[in-house]
C-alpha cells in the first residue's frame, strides 16, 4: 500500500491510499489532510521556526509536516506521528507526493478525462484563472467557501485517480512514449517525489534522484537552495514566477564574496477574496517564508527585501538564511543577499543549485568574475566555469 499525498510548498493538502498488486494500481480512499488531522490527538507545540510565521497555529499539524526540504526527513517525522493514529492503515509501503504539474501532463497526454457527478477535466487554460481546467475546476469543488457546510470537500480526488489510472491503462502505445517520459521528468523536476520503508526501495528511489533529497556537498562545491512556502490561505503561488541572478567574485583567503538576488512578479490581477463575496480566491496577497540553503561556514554580511531582518543558523549539515516577505497581486518584490561562503579552488568556481519540489523551472543568471551566463534550473543543476 502507498500513502500519496499532494504538496505545495510546505503544506500537505489532501491524502489517498492506493493498493498496488501485479502494477494494477486500486485506490482505497482519499480525504482531506485536515481529516486526517482530526485523529492525531497529540499536541505538539509547533517548531519555533514555523512558528514565527505561520501565528495562526499554536501546535503542530501533520499537514505542515514536511517542513524540511529533505523529502526523506519530513517523512521520517510524518510517517513517525501517522503511525500512530489507529483508525488509519498500518502496513504502509511508501508515500509519494504529487502536485498538479503532474495531474496536468497527465491530462494533457490522456485527453479530459469525466468524473460522473463532478464533471469533466481537460488541461486546456481557464481563461478565468490562465491556469488550466483541471486546476480550477478543482479548485471550485475544493476550495471555494459556500454558505452551507460542504461534506466531504476532497472526496472527488478517489474518483479522478480512478478515473485517470482507467484512461492509463487504456491507453494506446503511442502514449506510453510520453507517459514514460512525464514521469521521468517529474521525478527529476520534484513535481513528484518518493519515500520506502524498505531501504532498498528507497536507494533505488535516491539513485534516480527521485527521493527528494537535499543533502550537503561532499567535493568543496559551492551550493544553493532556495525554498520558498506560501503560509497563506490563497493559492497566490500558482501565479508567480521568480528569476535569480548570483554575482560571484574570486576567492580570497580561503572565501569568495557572493551576492543572490531573486525577484519575484505576480503579473496576475487579485481576487475577490472577501468571505461574503463567496467567490474563488486564488490570487491574493504572498505570504512568503523563505529560506536559502547555503554551504556550512557561510555567513550573511547583509539581507534586503524581508519584512525583519532575516536570522541565520546550522541545519543538517547547512547554514540557512530564513526569512518572511509579502508580494502582492499585479506586483514585484526583490530579495538581495550578500554573504561570503568557505571555498579554496581559485581557478575553478563549481556550484551545485537545487531545485525545490513543487515549483516550476527558474532562470540563474550568473556573473562570476565579471563573466555572465544564463542557467535554467528545472532539475538540481551543476554549474561550473573558470573565474
Amino acid at each position: 500500500k502507498i500513502k500519496k499525498w499532494k504538496t505545495t510548498g510546505c503544506y500537505l493538502t489532501a491524502y489517498a491510499i492506493i493498493y498496488i498488486e501485479n502494477s494494477k494500481l486500486t485506490p482505497e480512499k482519499s480525504d482531506d489532510i485536515y481529516e486526517l488531522d482530526k485523529k492525531f490527538t497529540k499536541k505538539i507545540p509547533i517548531p519555533e521556526k514555523l512558528g514565527k510565521y505561520l501565528t495562526t497555529e499554536k501546535y503542530f499539524h501533520m499537514r505542515d509536516m514536511n517542513t524540511s526540504p529533505d523529502f526523506k526527513t519530513s517523512m521520517d517525522l510524518f510517517y513517525s506521528h501517522y503511525s500512530t493514529i489507529k483508525s488509519e492503515p498500518d502496513n504502509i509501503d511508501g508515500i509519494i507526493t504529487v502536485d498538479t504539474h503532474v495531474l496536468t501532463q497527465l491530462v494533457s497526454i490522456l485527453g479530459p478525462v469525466e468524473i460522473p457527478g463532478y464533471g469533466t477535466f481537460s488541461a486546456e487554460i481557464d481563461k478565468r484563472c490562465d491556469c488550466p481546467q483541471i486546476v480550477y475546476a478543482l479548485s471550485e469543488i475544493i476550495t471555494r467557501p459556500t454558505p452551507y457546510m460542504r461534506v466531504d470537500r476532497k472526496g472527488i480526488l478517489g474518483p479522478m485517480m480512478q478515473a485517470i489510472l482507467s484512461k492509463t491503462y487504456s491507453a494506446g502505445k503511442q502514449a506510453w512514449p510520453k507517459l514514460f517520459e512525464t514521469a521521468w521528468i517529474s521525478l527529476q523536476g520534484r513535481h513528484l517525489q518518493m519515500y520506502f520503508m524498505d531501504e532498498k526501495a528507497q536507494q533505488a528511489a535516491e539513485a534516480v534522484n527521485g527521493a527528494g533529497r537535499m543533502l550537503p556537498p561532499t567535493d568543496g562545491s559551492d551550493f544553493l537552495g532556495i525554498v520558498n512556502a506560501n503560509l497563506g490561505g490563497a493559492k497566490s503561488n500558482l501565479f508567480i514566477t521568480y528569476d535569480v541572478k548570483q554575482t560571484v567574485s574570486a576567492p580570497e583567503n580561503g572565501k569568495l564574496s557572493k551576492t543572490v538576488e531573486i525577484t519575484y512578479k505576480n503579473s496576475r490581477k487579485g481576487d475577490n477574496c472577501n468571505l461574503e463575496a463567496g467567490l474563488l480566491c486564488l490570487n491574493a496577497r504572498l505570504h512568503d517564508w523563505t529560506r536559502l540553503y547555503l554551504p556550512t561556514g557561510a555567513e550573511l554580511v547583509e539581507a534586503q527585501g524581508f519584512n525583519k531582518e532575516p536570522s541565520t543558523y546550522e541545519e543538517a549539515g547547512f547554514t540557512v538564511v530564513d526569512g518572511f516577505f509579502n508580494l502582492e497581486p499585479m506586483s514585484s518584490a526583490k530579495l538581495v543577499i550578500k554573504y561570503t561562503v568557505p571555498y579554496s579552488d581559485t581557478e575553478t568556481y563549481r556550484v551545485k543549485l537545487w531545485k525545490q519540489g513543487g515549483v516550476s523551472p527558474f532562470t540563474t543568471l550568473f556573473d562570476v568574475a565579471g563573466g555572465e551566463e544564463e542557467v535554467l534550473v528545472n532539475t538540481d543543476t551543476l554549474f561550473t566555469t573558470k573565474f
